[in-house]
């Protein structure tokens, strides 16, 4: 889902040179590569955080000073090291680019070589739009603010679960938190998982009793969405826009609870059973996916130069596809000639010896 998310394309930049993909030249491609990547993929990060919270608390009756301290000095391991390693790694690739492929970056960018000390700042923290330069670890920035948070998060959800319809208000009318560009679906969705180890309540037969709910109500705001997106460029009114991010996020929480269900029902009906090697290459890709991808879309829009939609369709499936196989061939290239040094930079997920 999330190389899907960054699969999206509507202007490439190489060179000097922009290749635009709008809906009056490119409709068809435009609603398909929005449906999967801006609505359905759009899931993964909150249920990233929901799974974060819940197991952040699993088996934690009570929360000790030692046990946060445990826990941080864990995900010094798990968190702190992949996102310092991945944004240097992003930092060299650029460097490299603008030194010897300088027709295939966009020029946007400043040299890396005219860094000065707030520009390597900005690589790990507020690098364009308050992202990082690697800008798929915002997740994992966020995530270490509110793992920094969690004491007021356990103390606030122990003493009542109304805190997360409090936070659900704050995050569905998208009133920002100030607090170092840390955005409230961190707080909210990571909050949701901690309710549910904190109170033990069982996570599947709560998402079975909202199962047609959850059906019902994300066909429906798909199709609201869908229909929005094609008349956005006429809708200029603040109280239909802001509906329409309201909108949006319900539309997520419903497509939440049915992704759930539909993998519930798979995973108990036996149709489906966990894959050992992409369980370990799961974060690997999620880390490394961003530069390979990028270098494959700019390659094939070189290469095919679209003018219709079913090249632009054709594009979109293809770059996630190789990005994705490229990067499981890379993980496994790499666990068997570096094991130890593979682990430790993917904050020692992997096993360090493994056969498969």
């Amino acid at each position: 889902m999330v190389v899907m998310i960054h699969s999206h394309f509507k202007v490439v930049s190489m060179g000097g040179v922009d290749y635009v993909f709008d809906l009056k030249e490119f409709p068809i491609y435009c609603n398909v590569s929005f449906l999967l990547s801006k609505l359905v993929a759009s899931i993964a990060v909150p249920m990233f955080y929901v799974f974060s919270g819940y197991l952040f608390f699993k088996n934690d009756s009570s929360f000790t000073v030692n046990n946060y301290l445990g826990k941080l000095r864990k995900r010094l391991k798990t968190l702190l090291i992949p996102y310092i390693f991945w944004n240097i790694v992003v930092v060299l690739f650029y460097f490299l680019a603008q030194t010897f492929m300088p027709s295939m970056v966009s020029g946007n960018n400043k040299s890396i070589v005219d860094y000065n000390i707030i520009d390597w700042l900005r690589v790990f923290w507020n690098y364009q739009d308050e992202m990082p330069i690697c800008y798929q670890l915002w997740f994992l920035r966020d995530l270490m603010v509110v793992v920094l948070m969690s004491p007021i998060i356990f103390f606030a959800i122990k003493k009542s679960v109304f805190t997360i319809f409090v936070l659900g208000i704050v995050w569905l009318l998208g009133i920002t938190i100030g607090i170092c560009g840390i955005d409230i679906t961190a707080i909210f969705f990571f909050a949701i998982g901690s309710a549910f180890s904190i109170h033990k309540y069982d996570f599947v037969d709560f998402c079975k009793k909202i199962k047609i709910a959850g059906y019902i109500m994300s066909s429906l705001f798909i199709i609201i969405e869908v229909l929005i997106y094609n008349k956005r460029g006429s809708i200029d009114l603040l109280f239909v826009n802001t509906l329409s991010i309201v909108l949006y996020k319900l539309c997520t929480l419903s497509l939440i609870a049915s992704c759930m269900n539909i993998t519930i029902a798979i995973m108990q009906k036996g149709l489906l059973k966990t894959n050992d090697f992409l369980y370990e290459s799961n974060f690997f890709i999620y880390v490394c996916h961003a530069l390979p991808l990028t270098l494959f879309l700019k390659l094939l829009i070189r290469f095919v130069n679209p003018a219709s939609d079913v090249q632009a369709i054709l594009i979109y499936f293809a770059v996630i596809i190789i990005t994705i196989i490229f990067c499981l061939l890379l993980f496994a290239l790499m666990r068997k000639i570096l094991p130890r040094f593979t682990s430790f930079i993917l904050g020692n997920r992997t096993p360090q010896n493994s056969t498969h």
